[in-house]
């Protein structure tokens, strides 16, 4: 039993709960914008269906009548193509608190309850490190637990593994493994672009991104689809609507007696009609911080042999966009946080707060993105 605060429970006579205020990073972005629902399996699984191939040439611009048939001619018959059954993989999160029972009899700064403040401080760990997981994670086929343990794949991987293959491939594949090594067809692939430190402006935003996302089979017209960003980002997603030269796309007028300047956009109405939102997320602003995507091997485990694509990039935590098609994108709990007592043999109190969770995406052209977009 380790002790936690042995020789400072004196500090008790003084009330200074008007000169402390403990600074905590709690806010969530991603569990208080996503939907929620409950998983009744540690690997949910879904169907998504492909219409029709790209080798079946209903859509080849430079061959539209491929399946022309003369008349008369015997009718051939559709090779038969089923549905891929996406899944995620659900991750277990615990954290525990630990306190003598000296410590929890302690007064200390004027708390008459530390075993509350820690335990309430243990939570919003927790939750951070599910908010964290749901934008980052690697994800993993293991399912054992026997080598790794499980791991869900974030909002950016679901995008970026597929999406990158797809906007920088160097392949002629038809299908690679996403990070459960499940096959996902081509078409089905979805838009990660990475700029390359070029400074990202509404027309790269359209046309890297947006355009390729549309024409791949994208749904951004029944509903508006969210974009998140960090800080710095949000400061160039504000200048969208101003072109090369500092010439202002639109105008903005405000009241002479009004001093406060504005340089803040977060909806826009695209080429397409569609219209796009940003909001800020904190776990997009690691300035120090960087990710790779590499899916010629996915850390614990490597993609199917003959599966793997081209793709090795590192980004940057503080460049990077990340969007969703709203409702398709939600936070399945097999666990939702909940504390559980343990019972102890000495004079000390544990509790440990657990959750399992899984971020379900739809479909990959459900979500999309771009990195390295700062110069």
């Amino acid at each position: 039993m380790t002790q936690y605060v042995s020789g400072n429970e004196t500090v008790r006579h003084e009330s200074l709960l008007d000169q402390i205020k403990v600074r905590s990073a709690f806010q969530t972005p991603l569990l208080s914008r996503l939907p929620h629902e409950s998983i009744t399996h540690i690997q949910p699984e879904w169907p998504i269906d492909e219409p029709f191939t790209a080798s079946d040439g209903v859509r080849d611009i430079a061959n539209p009548h491929a399946d022309s048939r003369l008349e008369g001619a015997a009718f051939t018959f559709e090779t038969p193509n089923y549905e891929i059954r996406m899944k995620a993989i659900a991750e277990i999160k615990s954290h525990g608190v630990e306190m003598s029972g000296s410590d929890r009899a302690a007064v200390i700064a004027g708390m008459n309850d530390p075993w509350d403040y820690r335990v309430g401080k243990t939570f919003t760990k927790h939750l951070n490190s599910c908010d964290n997981t749901l934008m980052y994670g690697t994800g993993s086929p293991e399912l054992s637990g026997t080598t790794n343990e499980r791991r869900t794949e974030g909002l950016i991987q679901s995008s970026a593994w597929t999406g990158l293959e797809r906007v920088h491939g160097t392949s002629a594949a038809t299908s690679m493994a996403d990070v459960y090594n499940t096959e996902i067809p081509s078409s089905m692939w979805s838009v990660f672009k990475d700029l390359e430190h070029s400074p990202v402006t509404l027309e790269s935003f359209y046309n890297d991104m947006v355009a390729v996302l549309l024409t791949a089979g994208a749904d951004m017209e029944t509903s508006n689809w969210h974009f998140q960003c960090g800080y710095r980002v949000m400061q160039r997603v504000a200048r969208f609507l101003i072109a090369d030269g500092g010439i202002p796309l639109a105008d903005r007028n405000q009241a002479s007696e009004d001093t406060m300047g504005r340089d803040y956009l977060n909806a826009f109405r695209l080429a397409s009609g569609d219209v796009v939102t940003f909001r800020t997320n904190r776990w997009l602003n690691e300035t120090d911080d960087t990710f790779t995507i590499n899916n010629l091997d996915s850390t614990p485990s490597t993609p199917t042999a003959g599966l793997e694509g081209t793709q090795n990039r590192t980004f940057y935590g503080d460049q990077t966009i990340i969007g969703y098609e709203p409702g398709c994108v939600k936070v399945g709990w097999y666990r939702e946080p909940a504390f559980r007592e343990i019972d102890t043999a000495g004079d000390f109190s544990q509790i440990a707060c657990v959750s399992e969770l899984a971020l379900i995406r739809d479909h990959p052209l459900s979500v999309a993105g771009m990195g390295n977009v700062l110069s």
